[in-house]
């Protein structure tokens, strides 16, 4: 009897290690952009939406490489790269609500006809 409850033990110790090792540790990731402040990603916000589903390989590495810091501009995520994939008005919120990413006081641009 000793003999089997060892044996159970082991295989518990053995489940609970590959349960663990096999676990993700999800952060925020911090985006310096040029000109408009930081961009904080937050993981645990996606990782719940519909068609992402826990899923990491819906983003991981069709839409964000995971090699790298490729510089992306708001050029590209307007052509549907990126945060833009997504960010589209239809799937979530659309690029142009700035302030839900870009989360500073006071942003400056150069408009041609106007000046800053």
């Amino acid at each position: 009897m000793r003999g089997c409850c060892c044996a159970v033990s082991m295989i518990v110790i053995v489940l609970l290690f590959n349960l663990s090792a096999g676990a993700v540790n999800i952060k925020d990731v911090t985006y310096d952009t040029k000109n408009a402040g930081k961009v904080i990603f937050s993981h645990k916000t996606h990782i719940g939406v519909k068609g992402v589903d826990h899923n990491c390989k819906a983003c991981h590495d069709g839409i964000f490489a995971m090699k790298g810091s490729p510089r992306v501009t708001m050029a590209d995520m307007e052509q549907g790269k990126s945060c833009g994939a997504c960010h589209n008005g239809t799937q979530a919120f659309p690029l142009k609500d700035c302030a839900r990413c870009h989360h500073v006081k006071e942003i400056v641009y150069k408009v041609k006809a106007t000046g800053t």
